[in-house]
This record gives structure tokens, sequence and C-alpha cells, in this order.
């Protein structure tokens, strides 16, 4: 569970350094927070397995969903972006996390876990086309 728990903060260190002024947030390694919500928890292999990980830097949170469906609890979350995935196997499809990020809410709703093994672009634009309005989206292009 550190493991995990270190990639996500890295990744959020990374991703709020990427997007920087949008956040209104500039993070440094000596000043990252770190809060952990946990929803969920799953036994894999005799290990637990935490499914629900806020990390918060510099006051800005950020959820990533992981390898996740809708859960019900997803609408008491106070984030302000929302990585959630877009592929359709194993995790959410585009719909259902359309669905996750109209309960959530953020600031901001980044589709992720496309293009890779399952899943293509289409997907994260579906989820794109289909919170046009409601809530901003930011599609990463893949390099």
């Amino acid at each position: 569970m550190r493991v995990r728990k270190l990639l996500l903060l890295v990744t959020a260190f990374a991703l709020l350094s990427l997007l920087g002024a949008q956040c209104g947030a500039t993070p440094t390694p000596e000043r990252i927070v770190e809060t952990v919500i946990v929803t969920k928890e799953v036994e894999v292999a005799g290990e637990t397995v935490v499914e629900t990980v806020i990390v918060e830097v510099e006051g800005v949170k950020v959820y990533h969903a992981g390898d996740t469906d809708f859960i019900p609890e997803m609408k008491d979350f106070d984030v302000d972006i929302a990585l959630l995935p877009v592929s359709g196997t194993y995790v959410m499809r585009a719909d259902q996390a359309v669905e996750a990020a109209l309960a959530i809410n953020p600031k901001l709703a980044i589709p992720m876990h496309y293009g890779a093994i399952v899943g293509d672009e289409q997907d994260a634009l579906d989820f794109e086309k289909a919170l046009e309005g409601k809530i901003p989206v930011l599609v990463l292009q893949k390099e």
C-alpha cells in the first residue's frame, strides 16, 4: 500500500506541475501534504488494497480513481481534480465515468486508462463531449 500511495503522490505532483496556473498551485517537494481518504479496502492475494486515494498538494485535492468502477461514495468527495478511467475494460466505461464526474463535481476532470492496453482516444473524447458545459475536461495527449 505504501508504494501505491507514493506513486499517487508523485503522479499528483507531476500533474500539478504540468497544469501549473490552471490549478492555482506551484508545488515543491518539501511542501507536499498528503491526505488519504479510504472508502473501500479490498483483499488481493493476501494484501489489503486501498481503492480510494485523494492526495492534497498545496490545498489542491486530486482524486486518482485507479482501476475502479463508479462507487456511491464518490458523491461525498471534495476534490479539485478527478482522474477517471474511461476504457471500459476492467474499469468504468466513458458513460460511467461521466456519471462519476457529475457525482464528484470536480473543478477539472481528466480521463485516463485508455489507448494502452484497452480503449482508445475516442473514449476520452466521448467523456469530454458528454461533460461539455458541465465540468471542464482536460484530455492529455499521448506521446
